[in-house]
């Protein structure tokens, strides 16, 4: 079994006395990957000692995302993936990895919300959607690159039948990412299925 023999391997060095944080990470991810991807208690430890170390050890620091994932713990495990996307803008193929699991990681917990809220009554329910709403849109102003972000609050807008906030936002990310043709034309697309002015002039 590779995995499980990556594993000795890195154990061995490790008991040699080259027991760096690098080496912490590299055991802890093979023995995450003997395990089928599932970090365990001892790859927890491992990753836990390597940033203890070294805070911004960067495989460390992506596994434990991993394992608040897999604990249950999604919007914490969120919080960390923007962190770490944030702290390696260069890192193309880490940037796409970091977008596909907050990707992921936003689907589970709205999924999770929808079913909280639908349980409500119709007031706590308005009233709950409207602060979700404001939070994300408060977020937005200290992530203004969030695409996907400016997309949800266009739609939230539209949906509470808050038009003029919808075209104001719409008008923001059409600013924001001018300088890329695809997103400014999913912006648009977007803009003509909710009816609102393309050419970001609200109505009177």
């Amino acid at each position: 079994n590779q995995p499980r023999g990556r594993a000795r391997a890195l154990q061995r060095i490790a008991e040699l006395g080259e027991d760096t944080p690098f080496l912490k990470s590299e055991l802890g991810e093979a023995l995450t990957v003997a395990a089928g991807n599932i970090v365990t208690g001892p790859a927890r430890r491992l990753f836990e000692k390597a940033l203890a170390e070294e805070p911004n050890q960067p495989k460390a620091s992506l596994y434990m995302a991993l394992a608040r994932e897999q604990d249950g713990n999604v919007e914490e495990a969120l919080k960390r993936w923007r962190d770490l996307q944030s702290k390696r803008p260069e890192d193309a193929r880490f940037q796409r990895l970091a977008a596909d699991s907050i990707a992921r990681l936003e689907a589970r917990v709205s999924s999770e919300r929808a079913g909280t809220i639908a349980a409500l009554p119709e007031d706590q329910r308005q009233s709950m959607i409207e602060s979700m709403v404001e939070g994300l849109a408060e977020r937005l102003e200290d992530e203004p690159d969030d695409f996907q972000g400016w997309v949800r609050l266009i739609r939230s807008y539209d949906v509470l039948g808050r038009k003029n906030d919808a075209q104001t936002s719409y008008e923001k990310a059409v600013a924001l990412f001018g300088d890329d043709k695809g997103q400014v034309q999913n912006l648009q697309g977007l803009a003509k299925a909710l009816g609102l002015n393309v050419a970001g002039k609200t109505d009177g």
